[in-house]
C-alpha cells in the first residue's frame, strides 16, 4: 500500500481503507458490518474529495495513536484538526518578533500570512480579548484560501534617511561606468 501518493478517489478510497484494515484489524471490519466495501469507498472518497496527500496522511498518522478506527467524521477531523485561535495568535505574535532578527519559524503560511494582513504593530499592541474577532476572521479568511504561498525570508530594512553611508570611490566607479556606458564626456553631468 502507497499511501504517499493518495489520490482523493475511488482507488485511492479503497487503499486508504485497507490501511486502516491492516491497523485495526478486526475493530474495524465490526465497525463497519451491513456495509459493502463498494459503499464504502464511494462515501470515503466523496467525503475526502478535496484533502491532500499530506492531509490525509497527517490522518493515518493520527490513527497510529488511536487504540479504536475512527468513524468518517472522526477521521476528517484528524486530516483537518480544527483550528485554535488563540494558539496561532499566540504563535503570530512571537513568530513576528522574531522576525525581525531573521530567527521566525511558522508551523503553517496561512498563520504567517494572516498576522501581515492583522499587522505586525497592532500584533505585538493588542491583547487576546481584543484581538479576537479580527485574528478570528482574517485567519479563517486565510485557511479558506487553501494553497497559500510559503514564508517569503525576511527582507533587510533599508536604513533610516541619513544614516546610509557609501563609499566615494565607489560611487565615482559607478558613475565612471554609467557615463562610459552612455558614452557622455568628462565634464557633463
Amino acid at each position: 500500500m502507497n499511501l504517499t501518493t493518495w489520490q482523493p478517489t475511488e482507488d485511492g478510497a479503497k487503499e486508504l481503507l485497507k490501511f486502516l484494515m491492516v491497523v485495526y484489524g478486526q475493530k474495524f471490519t465490526d465497525q463497519w458490518r451491513g456495509v459493502t466495501l463498494g459503499e464504502m469507498k464511494a462515501v470515503w472518497s466523496m467525503a475526502l474529495a478535496g484533502y491532500s496527500t499530506e492531509e490525509v496522511q497527517r490522518g493515518l498518522k493520527a490513527c497510529m495513536s488511536r487504540v479504536w478506527p475512527p468513524t468518517l467524521p472522526e477521521f476528517l477531523l484528524l486530516c483537518r484538526p480544527p483550528v485554535d485561535h488563540e494558539a496561532a495568535f499566540i504563535e503570530a505574535v512571537k513568530q513576528m518578533r522574531q522576525r525581525d532578527n531573521g530567527t521566525d519559524t511558522w508551523s503553517a503560511p496561512a498563520i504567517y500570512w494572516a498576522a501581515v494582513e492583522f499587522g505586525s504593530w497592532e500584533l505585538r499592541q493588542a491583547s487576546w480579548d481584543r484581538a479576537k474577532a479580527r485574528w478570528t476572521r482574517i485567519l479563517d479568511e486565510q485557511l479558506a484560501k487553501g494553497e497559500l504561498p510559503p514564508v517569503p525570508p525576511r527582507m533587510e530594512a533599508l536604513p533610516a534617511p541619513g544614516r546610509a553611508t557609501a563609499n566615494p570611490e565607489k560611487v565615482r566607479e559607478l558613475i565612471e561606468g554609467l557615463r562610459q556606458r552612455m558614452a557622455m564626456p568628462k565634464g557633463a553631468a
